[in-house]
């Protein structure tokens, strides 16, 4: 959670890149901060915990390190995220058709279930 100590440490694990007067241009090994590691201990894992203290949580804003985290879970969102969100969205949509249909139909059958098979079928396909 001491942000000062995470910076200091960012700066130390990277590397210059090329330097211009007061411009310089890091590079930083995304190995410990991207969630994609084997350890529950990368940086994105941290803060992403609901049960974070505010201050490590306030690290993911964009006012932190020129919003450098906080674009590092924009990309992976767009990348990952976002088709995983809309796949399983598909997946609850097709269930509560399907749920529904078959409600209705044993409704309007009296909750006779020999019908319902073609129904289902039909449903499927």
């Amino acid at each position: 959670g001491d942000k000062r100590m995470f910076q200091f440490v960012m700066r130390r694990r990277a590397s210059t890149v090329w330097k211009w007067g007061p411009v310089t241009q890091l590079q930083l090994s995304l190995e410990g901060i991207d969630s994609m590691g084997t350890t529950p201990n990368d940086v994105m894992e941290l803060i992403g915990r609901l049960d974070a203290k505010k201050e490590t949580q306030e690290m993911v804003l964009d006012s932190f390190m020129q919003g450098f985290i906080h674009k590092l879970f924009e990309q992976k969102w767009r990348k990952f995220g976002r088709n995983i969100f809309v796949i399983l969205g598909i997946f609850d949509l097709n269930y509560n058709v399907l749920l529904v249909g078959m409600c209705m139909q044993m409704k309007l059958t009296s909750g006779k279930i020999g019908p319902l098979l073609p129904t289902l079928v039909l449903l499927s396909t």
